[in-house]
C-alpha cells in the first residue's frame, strides 16, 4: 500500500509539472507556452509574463531615443483577460511629443493540437487624449480565451533624452524573464538607480565605439548595458506598507551631465550644497522663512510674557494650530505666502508650518524646517538631490537638548506629534548656515491600546459591567478624530461593531482634542450565549484584530507599521455561587524571532471570579520580508486567541 501511495504521489507530481513547460528564452511562442495551463509557483496568478524585453538606443538618423519592446503573456483564466488590453502612455510638450510605431500583436490558441494565431487589425488600435500632456495609444488583442498566449511588440520614439527610458522588472502579475538593454552615448551621463532590492541575474557593461556621429563631425562612444531578472513574483499591495514605488523592482535614470559636441557642458544633477543655496534664495521657501512677523499683533500677552521655553513653544504651536486652516494643498514649493496666510487664515502645508517656524524663531527658540516625502509619495532619493520628490514640510524645535517634530496643519495633533502619513523613514533638515542633512523620522514611544473590562454574572443569568479604555500615540489620535467631530456617531459605531452589548453612560475622561491620550469609560449590558444550563462567554468583548491582514503566499517588500505597538486587554468576570467554570482559554506565550514581538495570555481562576490578561507587543516599526511568514502566523494566533470562550455551567 505504501509503495502504491508513493507511486501515485510521484505520478501526480509529474503530471502537475508536465502542465508547465513555458519557454522564457525568447519572444517566439512555442507549443508548450500555449499547452501549459497552470503556474504552480503562484496559484493565485490570473496571467503570467513569460518573456519581457526592452532595448533603448539613440537613433543615429534622427537622434531620438528609441525603445523596442516585446512581451509574451500567458492568460491563465478569465480574470486575466484584462491583460490583453494594452495602453501605451505618450508624453507631449508644447514643442515635441513621443510617438509609437510598428505595433504588432497576435493571439495564439490551441484548437486540438493545432496552433491558431489571430493578428490584430490596425483599425482596432485607438488613440485618446489622457490629459494636457499625455496621450494613450490603446488596443485589445483579439480572440482571447482561457489559456491564450498573447505576443505584442512596438517601438517608442522620444525626443526627451533628459528622461532616459526606465524599465520595470516587476508588476502585478509574475514574470518568468525580463531583460532590458540600454545604449547610452558617452556625452550623456545619468544617475542610474536600481530600485526594489531584487537581485539581477544579468548585469553587464560594454562599450561600442563610434555609435553616434553628429552632423558637425563629432563622435560619441556608447555604453552598452544589459540587465535581466528571472522568476519575478507579482507585486500585490497589502496592509502595512508605504508607496509601492519604493519596492517595485525597476531601473530609473536621471540626467546628470550633458556634454555637447560643440564643447558645451550642462550640469543637471546638483549637489546638496547647490540645492541649499537655491532653496535659501527661493521665494517660496528661503524668502518666506526669513519673513518677519508681527508677534505683538498675533500673539497674546500671556504667550509673549511666558518665560518657560517649552511652554512658550507649546502656546505658539497651539495658536497656529487653532487659528489657521490647511487648504488641503500639498504644493510645498508653490504659492507659499506667510502674508496671505495671516490675511486669509487658510493656506498650504508650507505656509502654515513656515509661519509656525517664524513665530518660534522670533521667540528665540531653536527651530529648523524639514522637507520630507509622505508614505504614499515614496522615498526621497538619498544618493543625489531630487527636490521634486519632497511633498511635505514640518519643523523641528530643540528645547533643553530635546527635539520635537511639529506640524500645525492638523487640529488634533498633540505637541511633538506629526501625522501618520509623515512616518516615511527620514527627512531633510534645512540649515542654511551649516548645510542640510538627513534625519531619521520615527516616533520615540510606542502607541498603545488598553482595555480593562469587568463583568458581573448574577443568578438570573444577567451580565453587566464596565469598560475602561485608554489609547496613546496614533491610536489616540485616530480616536480623537473619530469622537470630537460627532460624538453620537462615534458611540453608534461602537454599537454597530459590537451588536451583542448595550452601552450606557459613555464618558471621555481625557482632556480635549489634542490630549496625548484618549481615555473613555462606559457601562455595558452583555447578551450571553446560553445553551441549556451552559453559558458560552467570549471574554474578548473588544477585539484588537478581527482578521489576519496578511494573506499573501509571499511578500517581497517590508512590513511597515509606522510605529511600535502595544496592546493590553484585562478581563475579569465575577459570577454568582450558582455557577462553576468548566473551561477557560489555554495560557499562551509566543515570541516572534529575535524577540521582535510577543503574545502573552494568562488566566487566574478563584472561587467566584476569573481573570484573563492578554498582551501583544510589536517591538519594531519595520519588519523585513523574511519575517512575513512569522508575522502571518503571529496574527493567526492573535485572531485565534480572541475567539476563545469561557464555558460556564449552572450548578
Amino acid at each position: 500500500m505504501k509503495k502504491n501511495l508513493t507511486f501515485l504521489f510521484i505520478l501526480f507530481s509529474l503530471l502537475s509539472f508536465s502542465q508547465e513547460d513555458y519557454f522564457p528564452e525568447s519572444y517566439n511562442v512555442k507549443f508548450n507556452d500555449i499547452k501549459s495551463s497552470t503556474f504552480i509557483r503562484d496559484s493565485t496568478a490570473n496571467a503570467l509574463v513569460i518573456y519581457d524585453f526592452g532595448n533603448s538606443y539613440v537613433d543615429p538618423d534622427d537622434f531620438e531615443l528609441k525603445t523596442d519592446i516585446k512581451r509574451k503573456v500567458k492568460i491563465l483564466n478569465r480574470e486575466g483577460f484584462d491583460k490583453a488590453t494594452i495602453a501605451i502612455h505618450l508624453y507631449n510638450s508644447s514643442k515635441a511629443s513621443q510617438s509609437v510605431k510598428n505595433i504588432m500583436a497576435t493571439t495564439y490558441n490551441l484548437v486540438g493540437n493545432t496552433i491558431v494565431s489571430t493578428k490584430i487589425d490596425k483599425k482596432d488600435i485607438f488613440e485618446e487624449k489622457y490629459d494636457e500632456n499625455h496621450t494613450l495609444v490603446k488596443f485589445t488583442l483579439p480572440n482571447i480565451k482561457e489559456g491564450s498566449v498573447i505576443a505584442y511588440s512596438y517601438t517608442l520614439s522620444s525626443p526627451f533624452m533628459f528622461n532616459y527610458k526606465g524599465w520595470s522588472f516587476q508588476e502585478d502579475i509574475p514574470k518568468l524573464y525580463s531583460e532590458y538593454r540600454a545604449s547610452i552615448p558617452g556625452n550623456y551621463e545619468y544617475n542610474i538607480k536600481l530600485v526594489g532590492g531584487r537581485k539581477l541575474k544579468t548585469n553587464t557593461t560594454s562599450v561600442e565605439k563610434e555609435c553616434l556621429r553628429a552632423f558637425n563631425g563629432g563622435v560619441a562612444h556608447c555604453g552598452k548595458f544589459v540587465y535581466a531578472m528571472e522568476n519575478i513574483p507579482a507585486f500585490i499591495e497589502e496592509d502595512y506598507m508605504t508607496s509601492k514605488s519604493n519596492y517595485l523592482a525597476r531601473i530609473e535614470y536621471e540626467l546628470k551631465i550633458f556634454r555637447g559636441f560643440n564643447g558645451v557642458i550642462d550640469n543637471y544633477t546638483k549637489t546638496w550644497e547647490t540645492v541649499d543655496g537655491e532653496l535659501r534664495r527661493d521665494a517660496n521657501i528661503g524668502k518666506q522663512l526669513t519673513k518677519s512677523v508681527d508677534t505683538e499683533n498675533l500673539l497674546s500677552n500671556d504667550i509673549l510674557n511666558e518665560t518657560d521655553a517649552l511652554k512658550k513653544a507649546q502656546s505658539i504651536y497651539n495658536y497656529v494650530q487653532e487659528n489657521y486652516t490647511w487648504n488641503d494643498e500639498y504644493s510645498i514649493f508653490h504659492e507659499v505666502s506667510v502674508k496671505d496666510l495671516i490675511k486669509n487664515k487658510s493656506g498650504n502645508i508650507s505656509s502654515i508650518n513656515i509661519l509656525l517656524h517664524n513665530l518660534l524663531e522670533s521667540a528665540g527658540i531653536d527651530v529648523k524646517p524639514i522637507l520630507l516625502s509622505t508614505r504614499n509619495n515614496g522615498f526621497a532619493t538619498k544618493i543625489f538631490p531630487v527636490i521634486s520628490e519632497f511633498n511635505y514640510l514640518i519643523v523641528q524645535v530643540t528645547i533643553n537638548d530635546k527635539t520635537y517634530l511639529l506640524d500645525a496643519t492638523d487640529k488634533y495633533l498633540n505637541f511633538g506629534d506629526i501625522p501618520f502619513k509623515c512616518l516615511n523613514g527620514y527627512g531633510r533638515i534645512l540649515d542654511f548656515k551649516k548645510g542640510s542633512d538627513w534625519i531619521d523620522i520615527e516616533p520615540e514611544k510606542p502607541s498603545t491600546v488598553q482595555y480593562k473590562i469587568e463583568l458581573n454574572l448574577d443568578a438570573n443569568e444577567n451580565m453587566s459591567g464596565h469598560v475602561y479604555g485608554k489609547k496613546t500615540g496614533y491610536h489616540a489620535l485616530n480616536s480623537r478624530k473619530a469622537y470630537y467631530p460627532n460624538k453620537d456617531v462615534y458611540i453608534n459605531k461602537i454599537h454597530d461593531k459590537y451588536p451583542y452589548i448595550e452601552i450606557s453612560n459613555h464618558k471621555v475622561l481625557s482632556e480635549g482634542k489634542t490630549s496625548p491620550e484618549f481615555i473613555e469609560s462606559y457601562d455595558i449590558e452583555y447578551e450571553d450565549h446560553v445553551t441549556g444550563d451552559h453559558i458560552y462567554l467570549n471574554p474578548f468583548i473588544m477585539k484588537f484584530f478581527n482578521e489576519n491582514p496578511f494573506k499573501l503566499q509571499e511578500r517581497t517588500y517590508p512590513i511597515d507599521f509606522g510605529y511600535k505597538d502595544t496592546y493590553y486587554y484585562a478581563f475579569k468576570l465575577n459570577f454568582d455561587e450558582a455557577y462553576t467554570i468548566l473551561e477557560k482559554p489555554e495560557e499562551l506565550a509566543l515570541n516572534l524571532p529575535d524577540s521582535k514581538g510577543q503574545i502573552i495570555l494568562s488566566s487566574n481562576l478563584t472561587d467566584n471570579s476569573i481573570s484573563l490578561l492578554l498582551r501583544i507587543k510589536f517591538n519594531e516599526t519595520v519588519f523585513e520580508p523574511e519575517y512575513y511568514p512569522y508575522l502571518k502566523e503571529f496574527f493567526n494566533k492573535i485572531v485565534d486567541v480572541q475567539t476563545n470562550f469561557i464555558l460556564i455551567k449552572k450548578k
